[in-house]
């Protein structure tokens, strides 16, 4: 477990399921530090998911107006494009999730 956490110190935290699939649910553990270090975890995404949702919503609700005021050619923007200039259906982001999935679905499929 320390080595877990040390690692988890110099790396930071990338995937919260890494833990989860190396040491099972600690939420249930025996230890009061761990239990809530794992509550402080799951609340800190919980916050991050709601707020995520909070300003989805905002974003949708500006993006029907801009509709209404613009038209549908100006509302694209929002949305990310794959590399063939297709519209993934996600919001612009940091990050391309519509490229990420494309990319790991080839990925698992040369797997198989």
């Amino acid at each position: 477990m320390g080595e877990f956490l040390s690692q988890l110190e110099r790396n930071g935290v990338q995937d919260i399921n890494y833990a989860v699939a190396e040491f099972g649910d600690l939420g249930k553990a025996s230890n009061d530090a761990v239990r809530a270090l794992v509550y402080m975890v799951n609340k800190a995404q919980n916050d991050a998911d709601r707020k995520t949702a909070e300003l989805s919503q905002k974003l949708i609700k500006l993006q029907e107006n801009l509709s209404q005021v613009m038209g549908d050619e100006h509302v694209g923007d929002l949305y990310e494009r794959d590399d063939k200039g297709y519209a993934t259906g996600y919001l612009v982001r940091k990050y391309n999730y519509g490229l990420f999935y494309k990319d790991y679905r080839e990925f698992i499929r040369k797997l198989n």
